[in-house]
Formats: structure tokens, sequence, C-alpha cells
């Protein structure tokens, strides 16, 4: 009995594994293509299978960054990815470039220094961490 429960336990393990791995074969498909609405929806049935997995996490915050007023919200995508991953520096960039963002919408002076000192923060992270991308994102936060 034990061994039937054993077998039964490993073959659904071995289904669960494999729609996880197919939700992110179509999801990065999607991706790929730029269709983000699409990417997003199976980026989010990846995370409730592994809500750990970082590079879902990455690409479902840089899809929700692509909606309409909803940078902000991708933040807490790039937030679990480096609670997993603090040195990422894919995550680490892509926080600066969404608070530097902000510093450029900002009316009011506090929260425009506000959001340009996280920016700075996020940015210096990710060029310790090795991002090329980061470096020039200085420079125009810089400018703000």
């Amino acid at each position: 009995m034990k061994r039937l429960l054993l077998i039964v336990i490993l073959a659904a393990s071995t289904l669960i594994s494999r729609a996880q791995s197919t939700a992110l074969e179509v999801a990065d498909k999607y991706f790929a293509n730029k269709e983000y609405s699409k990417a997003s929806d199976y980026y989010d049935q990846v995370l409730k299978a592994d809500p750990a997995n970082v590079k879902a996490l990455r690409r479902m915050g840089f899809c929700i960054m692509n909606f309409q007023g909803q940078e902000l919200n991708a933040t807490q995508f790039f937030n679990r990815a480096l609670k997993i991953e603090p040195k990422d520096p894919v995550s680490n960039y892509y926080m600066g470039v969404i608070f530097m963002d902000q510093a450029k919408l900002a009316s009011n002076t506090n929260e425009k220094s506000d959001y340009k000192a996280k920016a700075a923060l996020y940015l210096k992270n990710a060029i310790n961490y090795g991002s090329e991308d980061a470096k020039g994102a200085i420079k125009d936060l810089n400018g703000i």
C-alpha cells in the first residue's frame, strides 16, 4: 500500500512539474512576441505553483511594467525576486528604472527626491552585480 501511494505521489509530482514547464514555455513564447498580457496570465500560473521561480517573477514584473499605469505594481514581483536572489542585477535594474520613471513624473520635490534616492540605490546595486545597462540609467537619473 505504501509503495502504491509513493508511485501515485511521484506520478502526480511529475505531471505538476510538466504542467509548470509547459506554462513557462508558453509564457516565454508570448513574452518573446511582446504579448505581455497573455504572457502574464501564464507567468501567474507558474507563480501559483512555484512562488520562488525568479525567472517568472522577473518576467511578470516586466510584463506589468508594460501595462499602462501599472509600473509601480511591478515592484512587488521584482521585490519578491530580490528576496530570493538579492544580488540579481536584472531585478535591481528594473526597480531602479521604475523609481527613476516615477521621479520624472513626480510633481512634488520631496516625492521626486525620494524616488531618485530609491532609483539610485537599485541602479548602483545593479551595477555592482554586473548590469551594464544600469550605468547609462544612472547618467539619465542624474539629469532628472
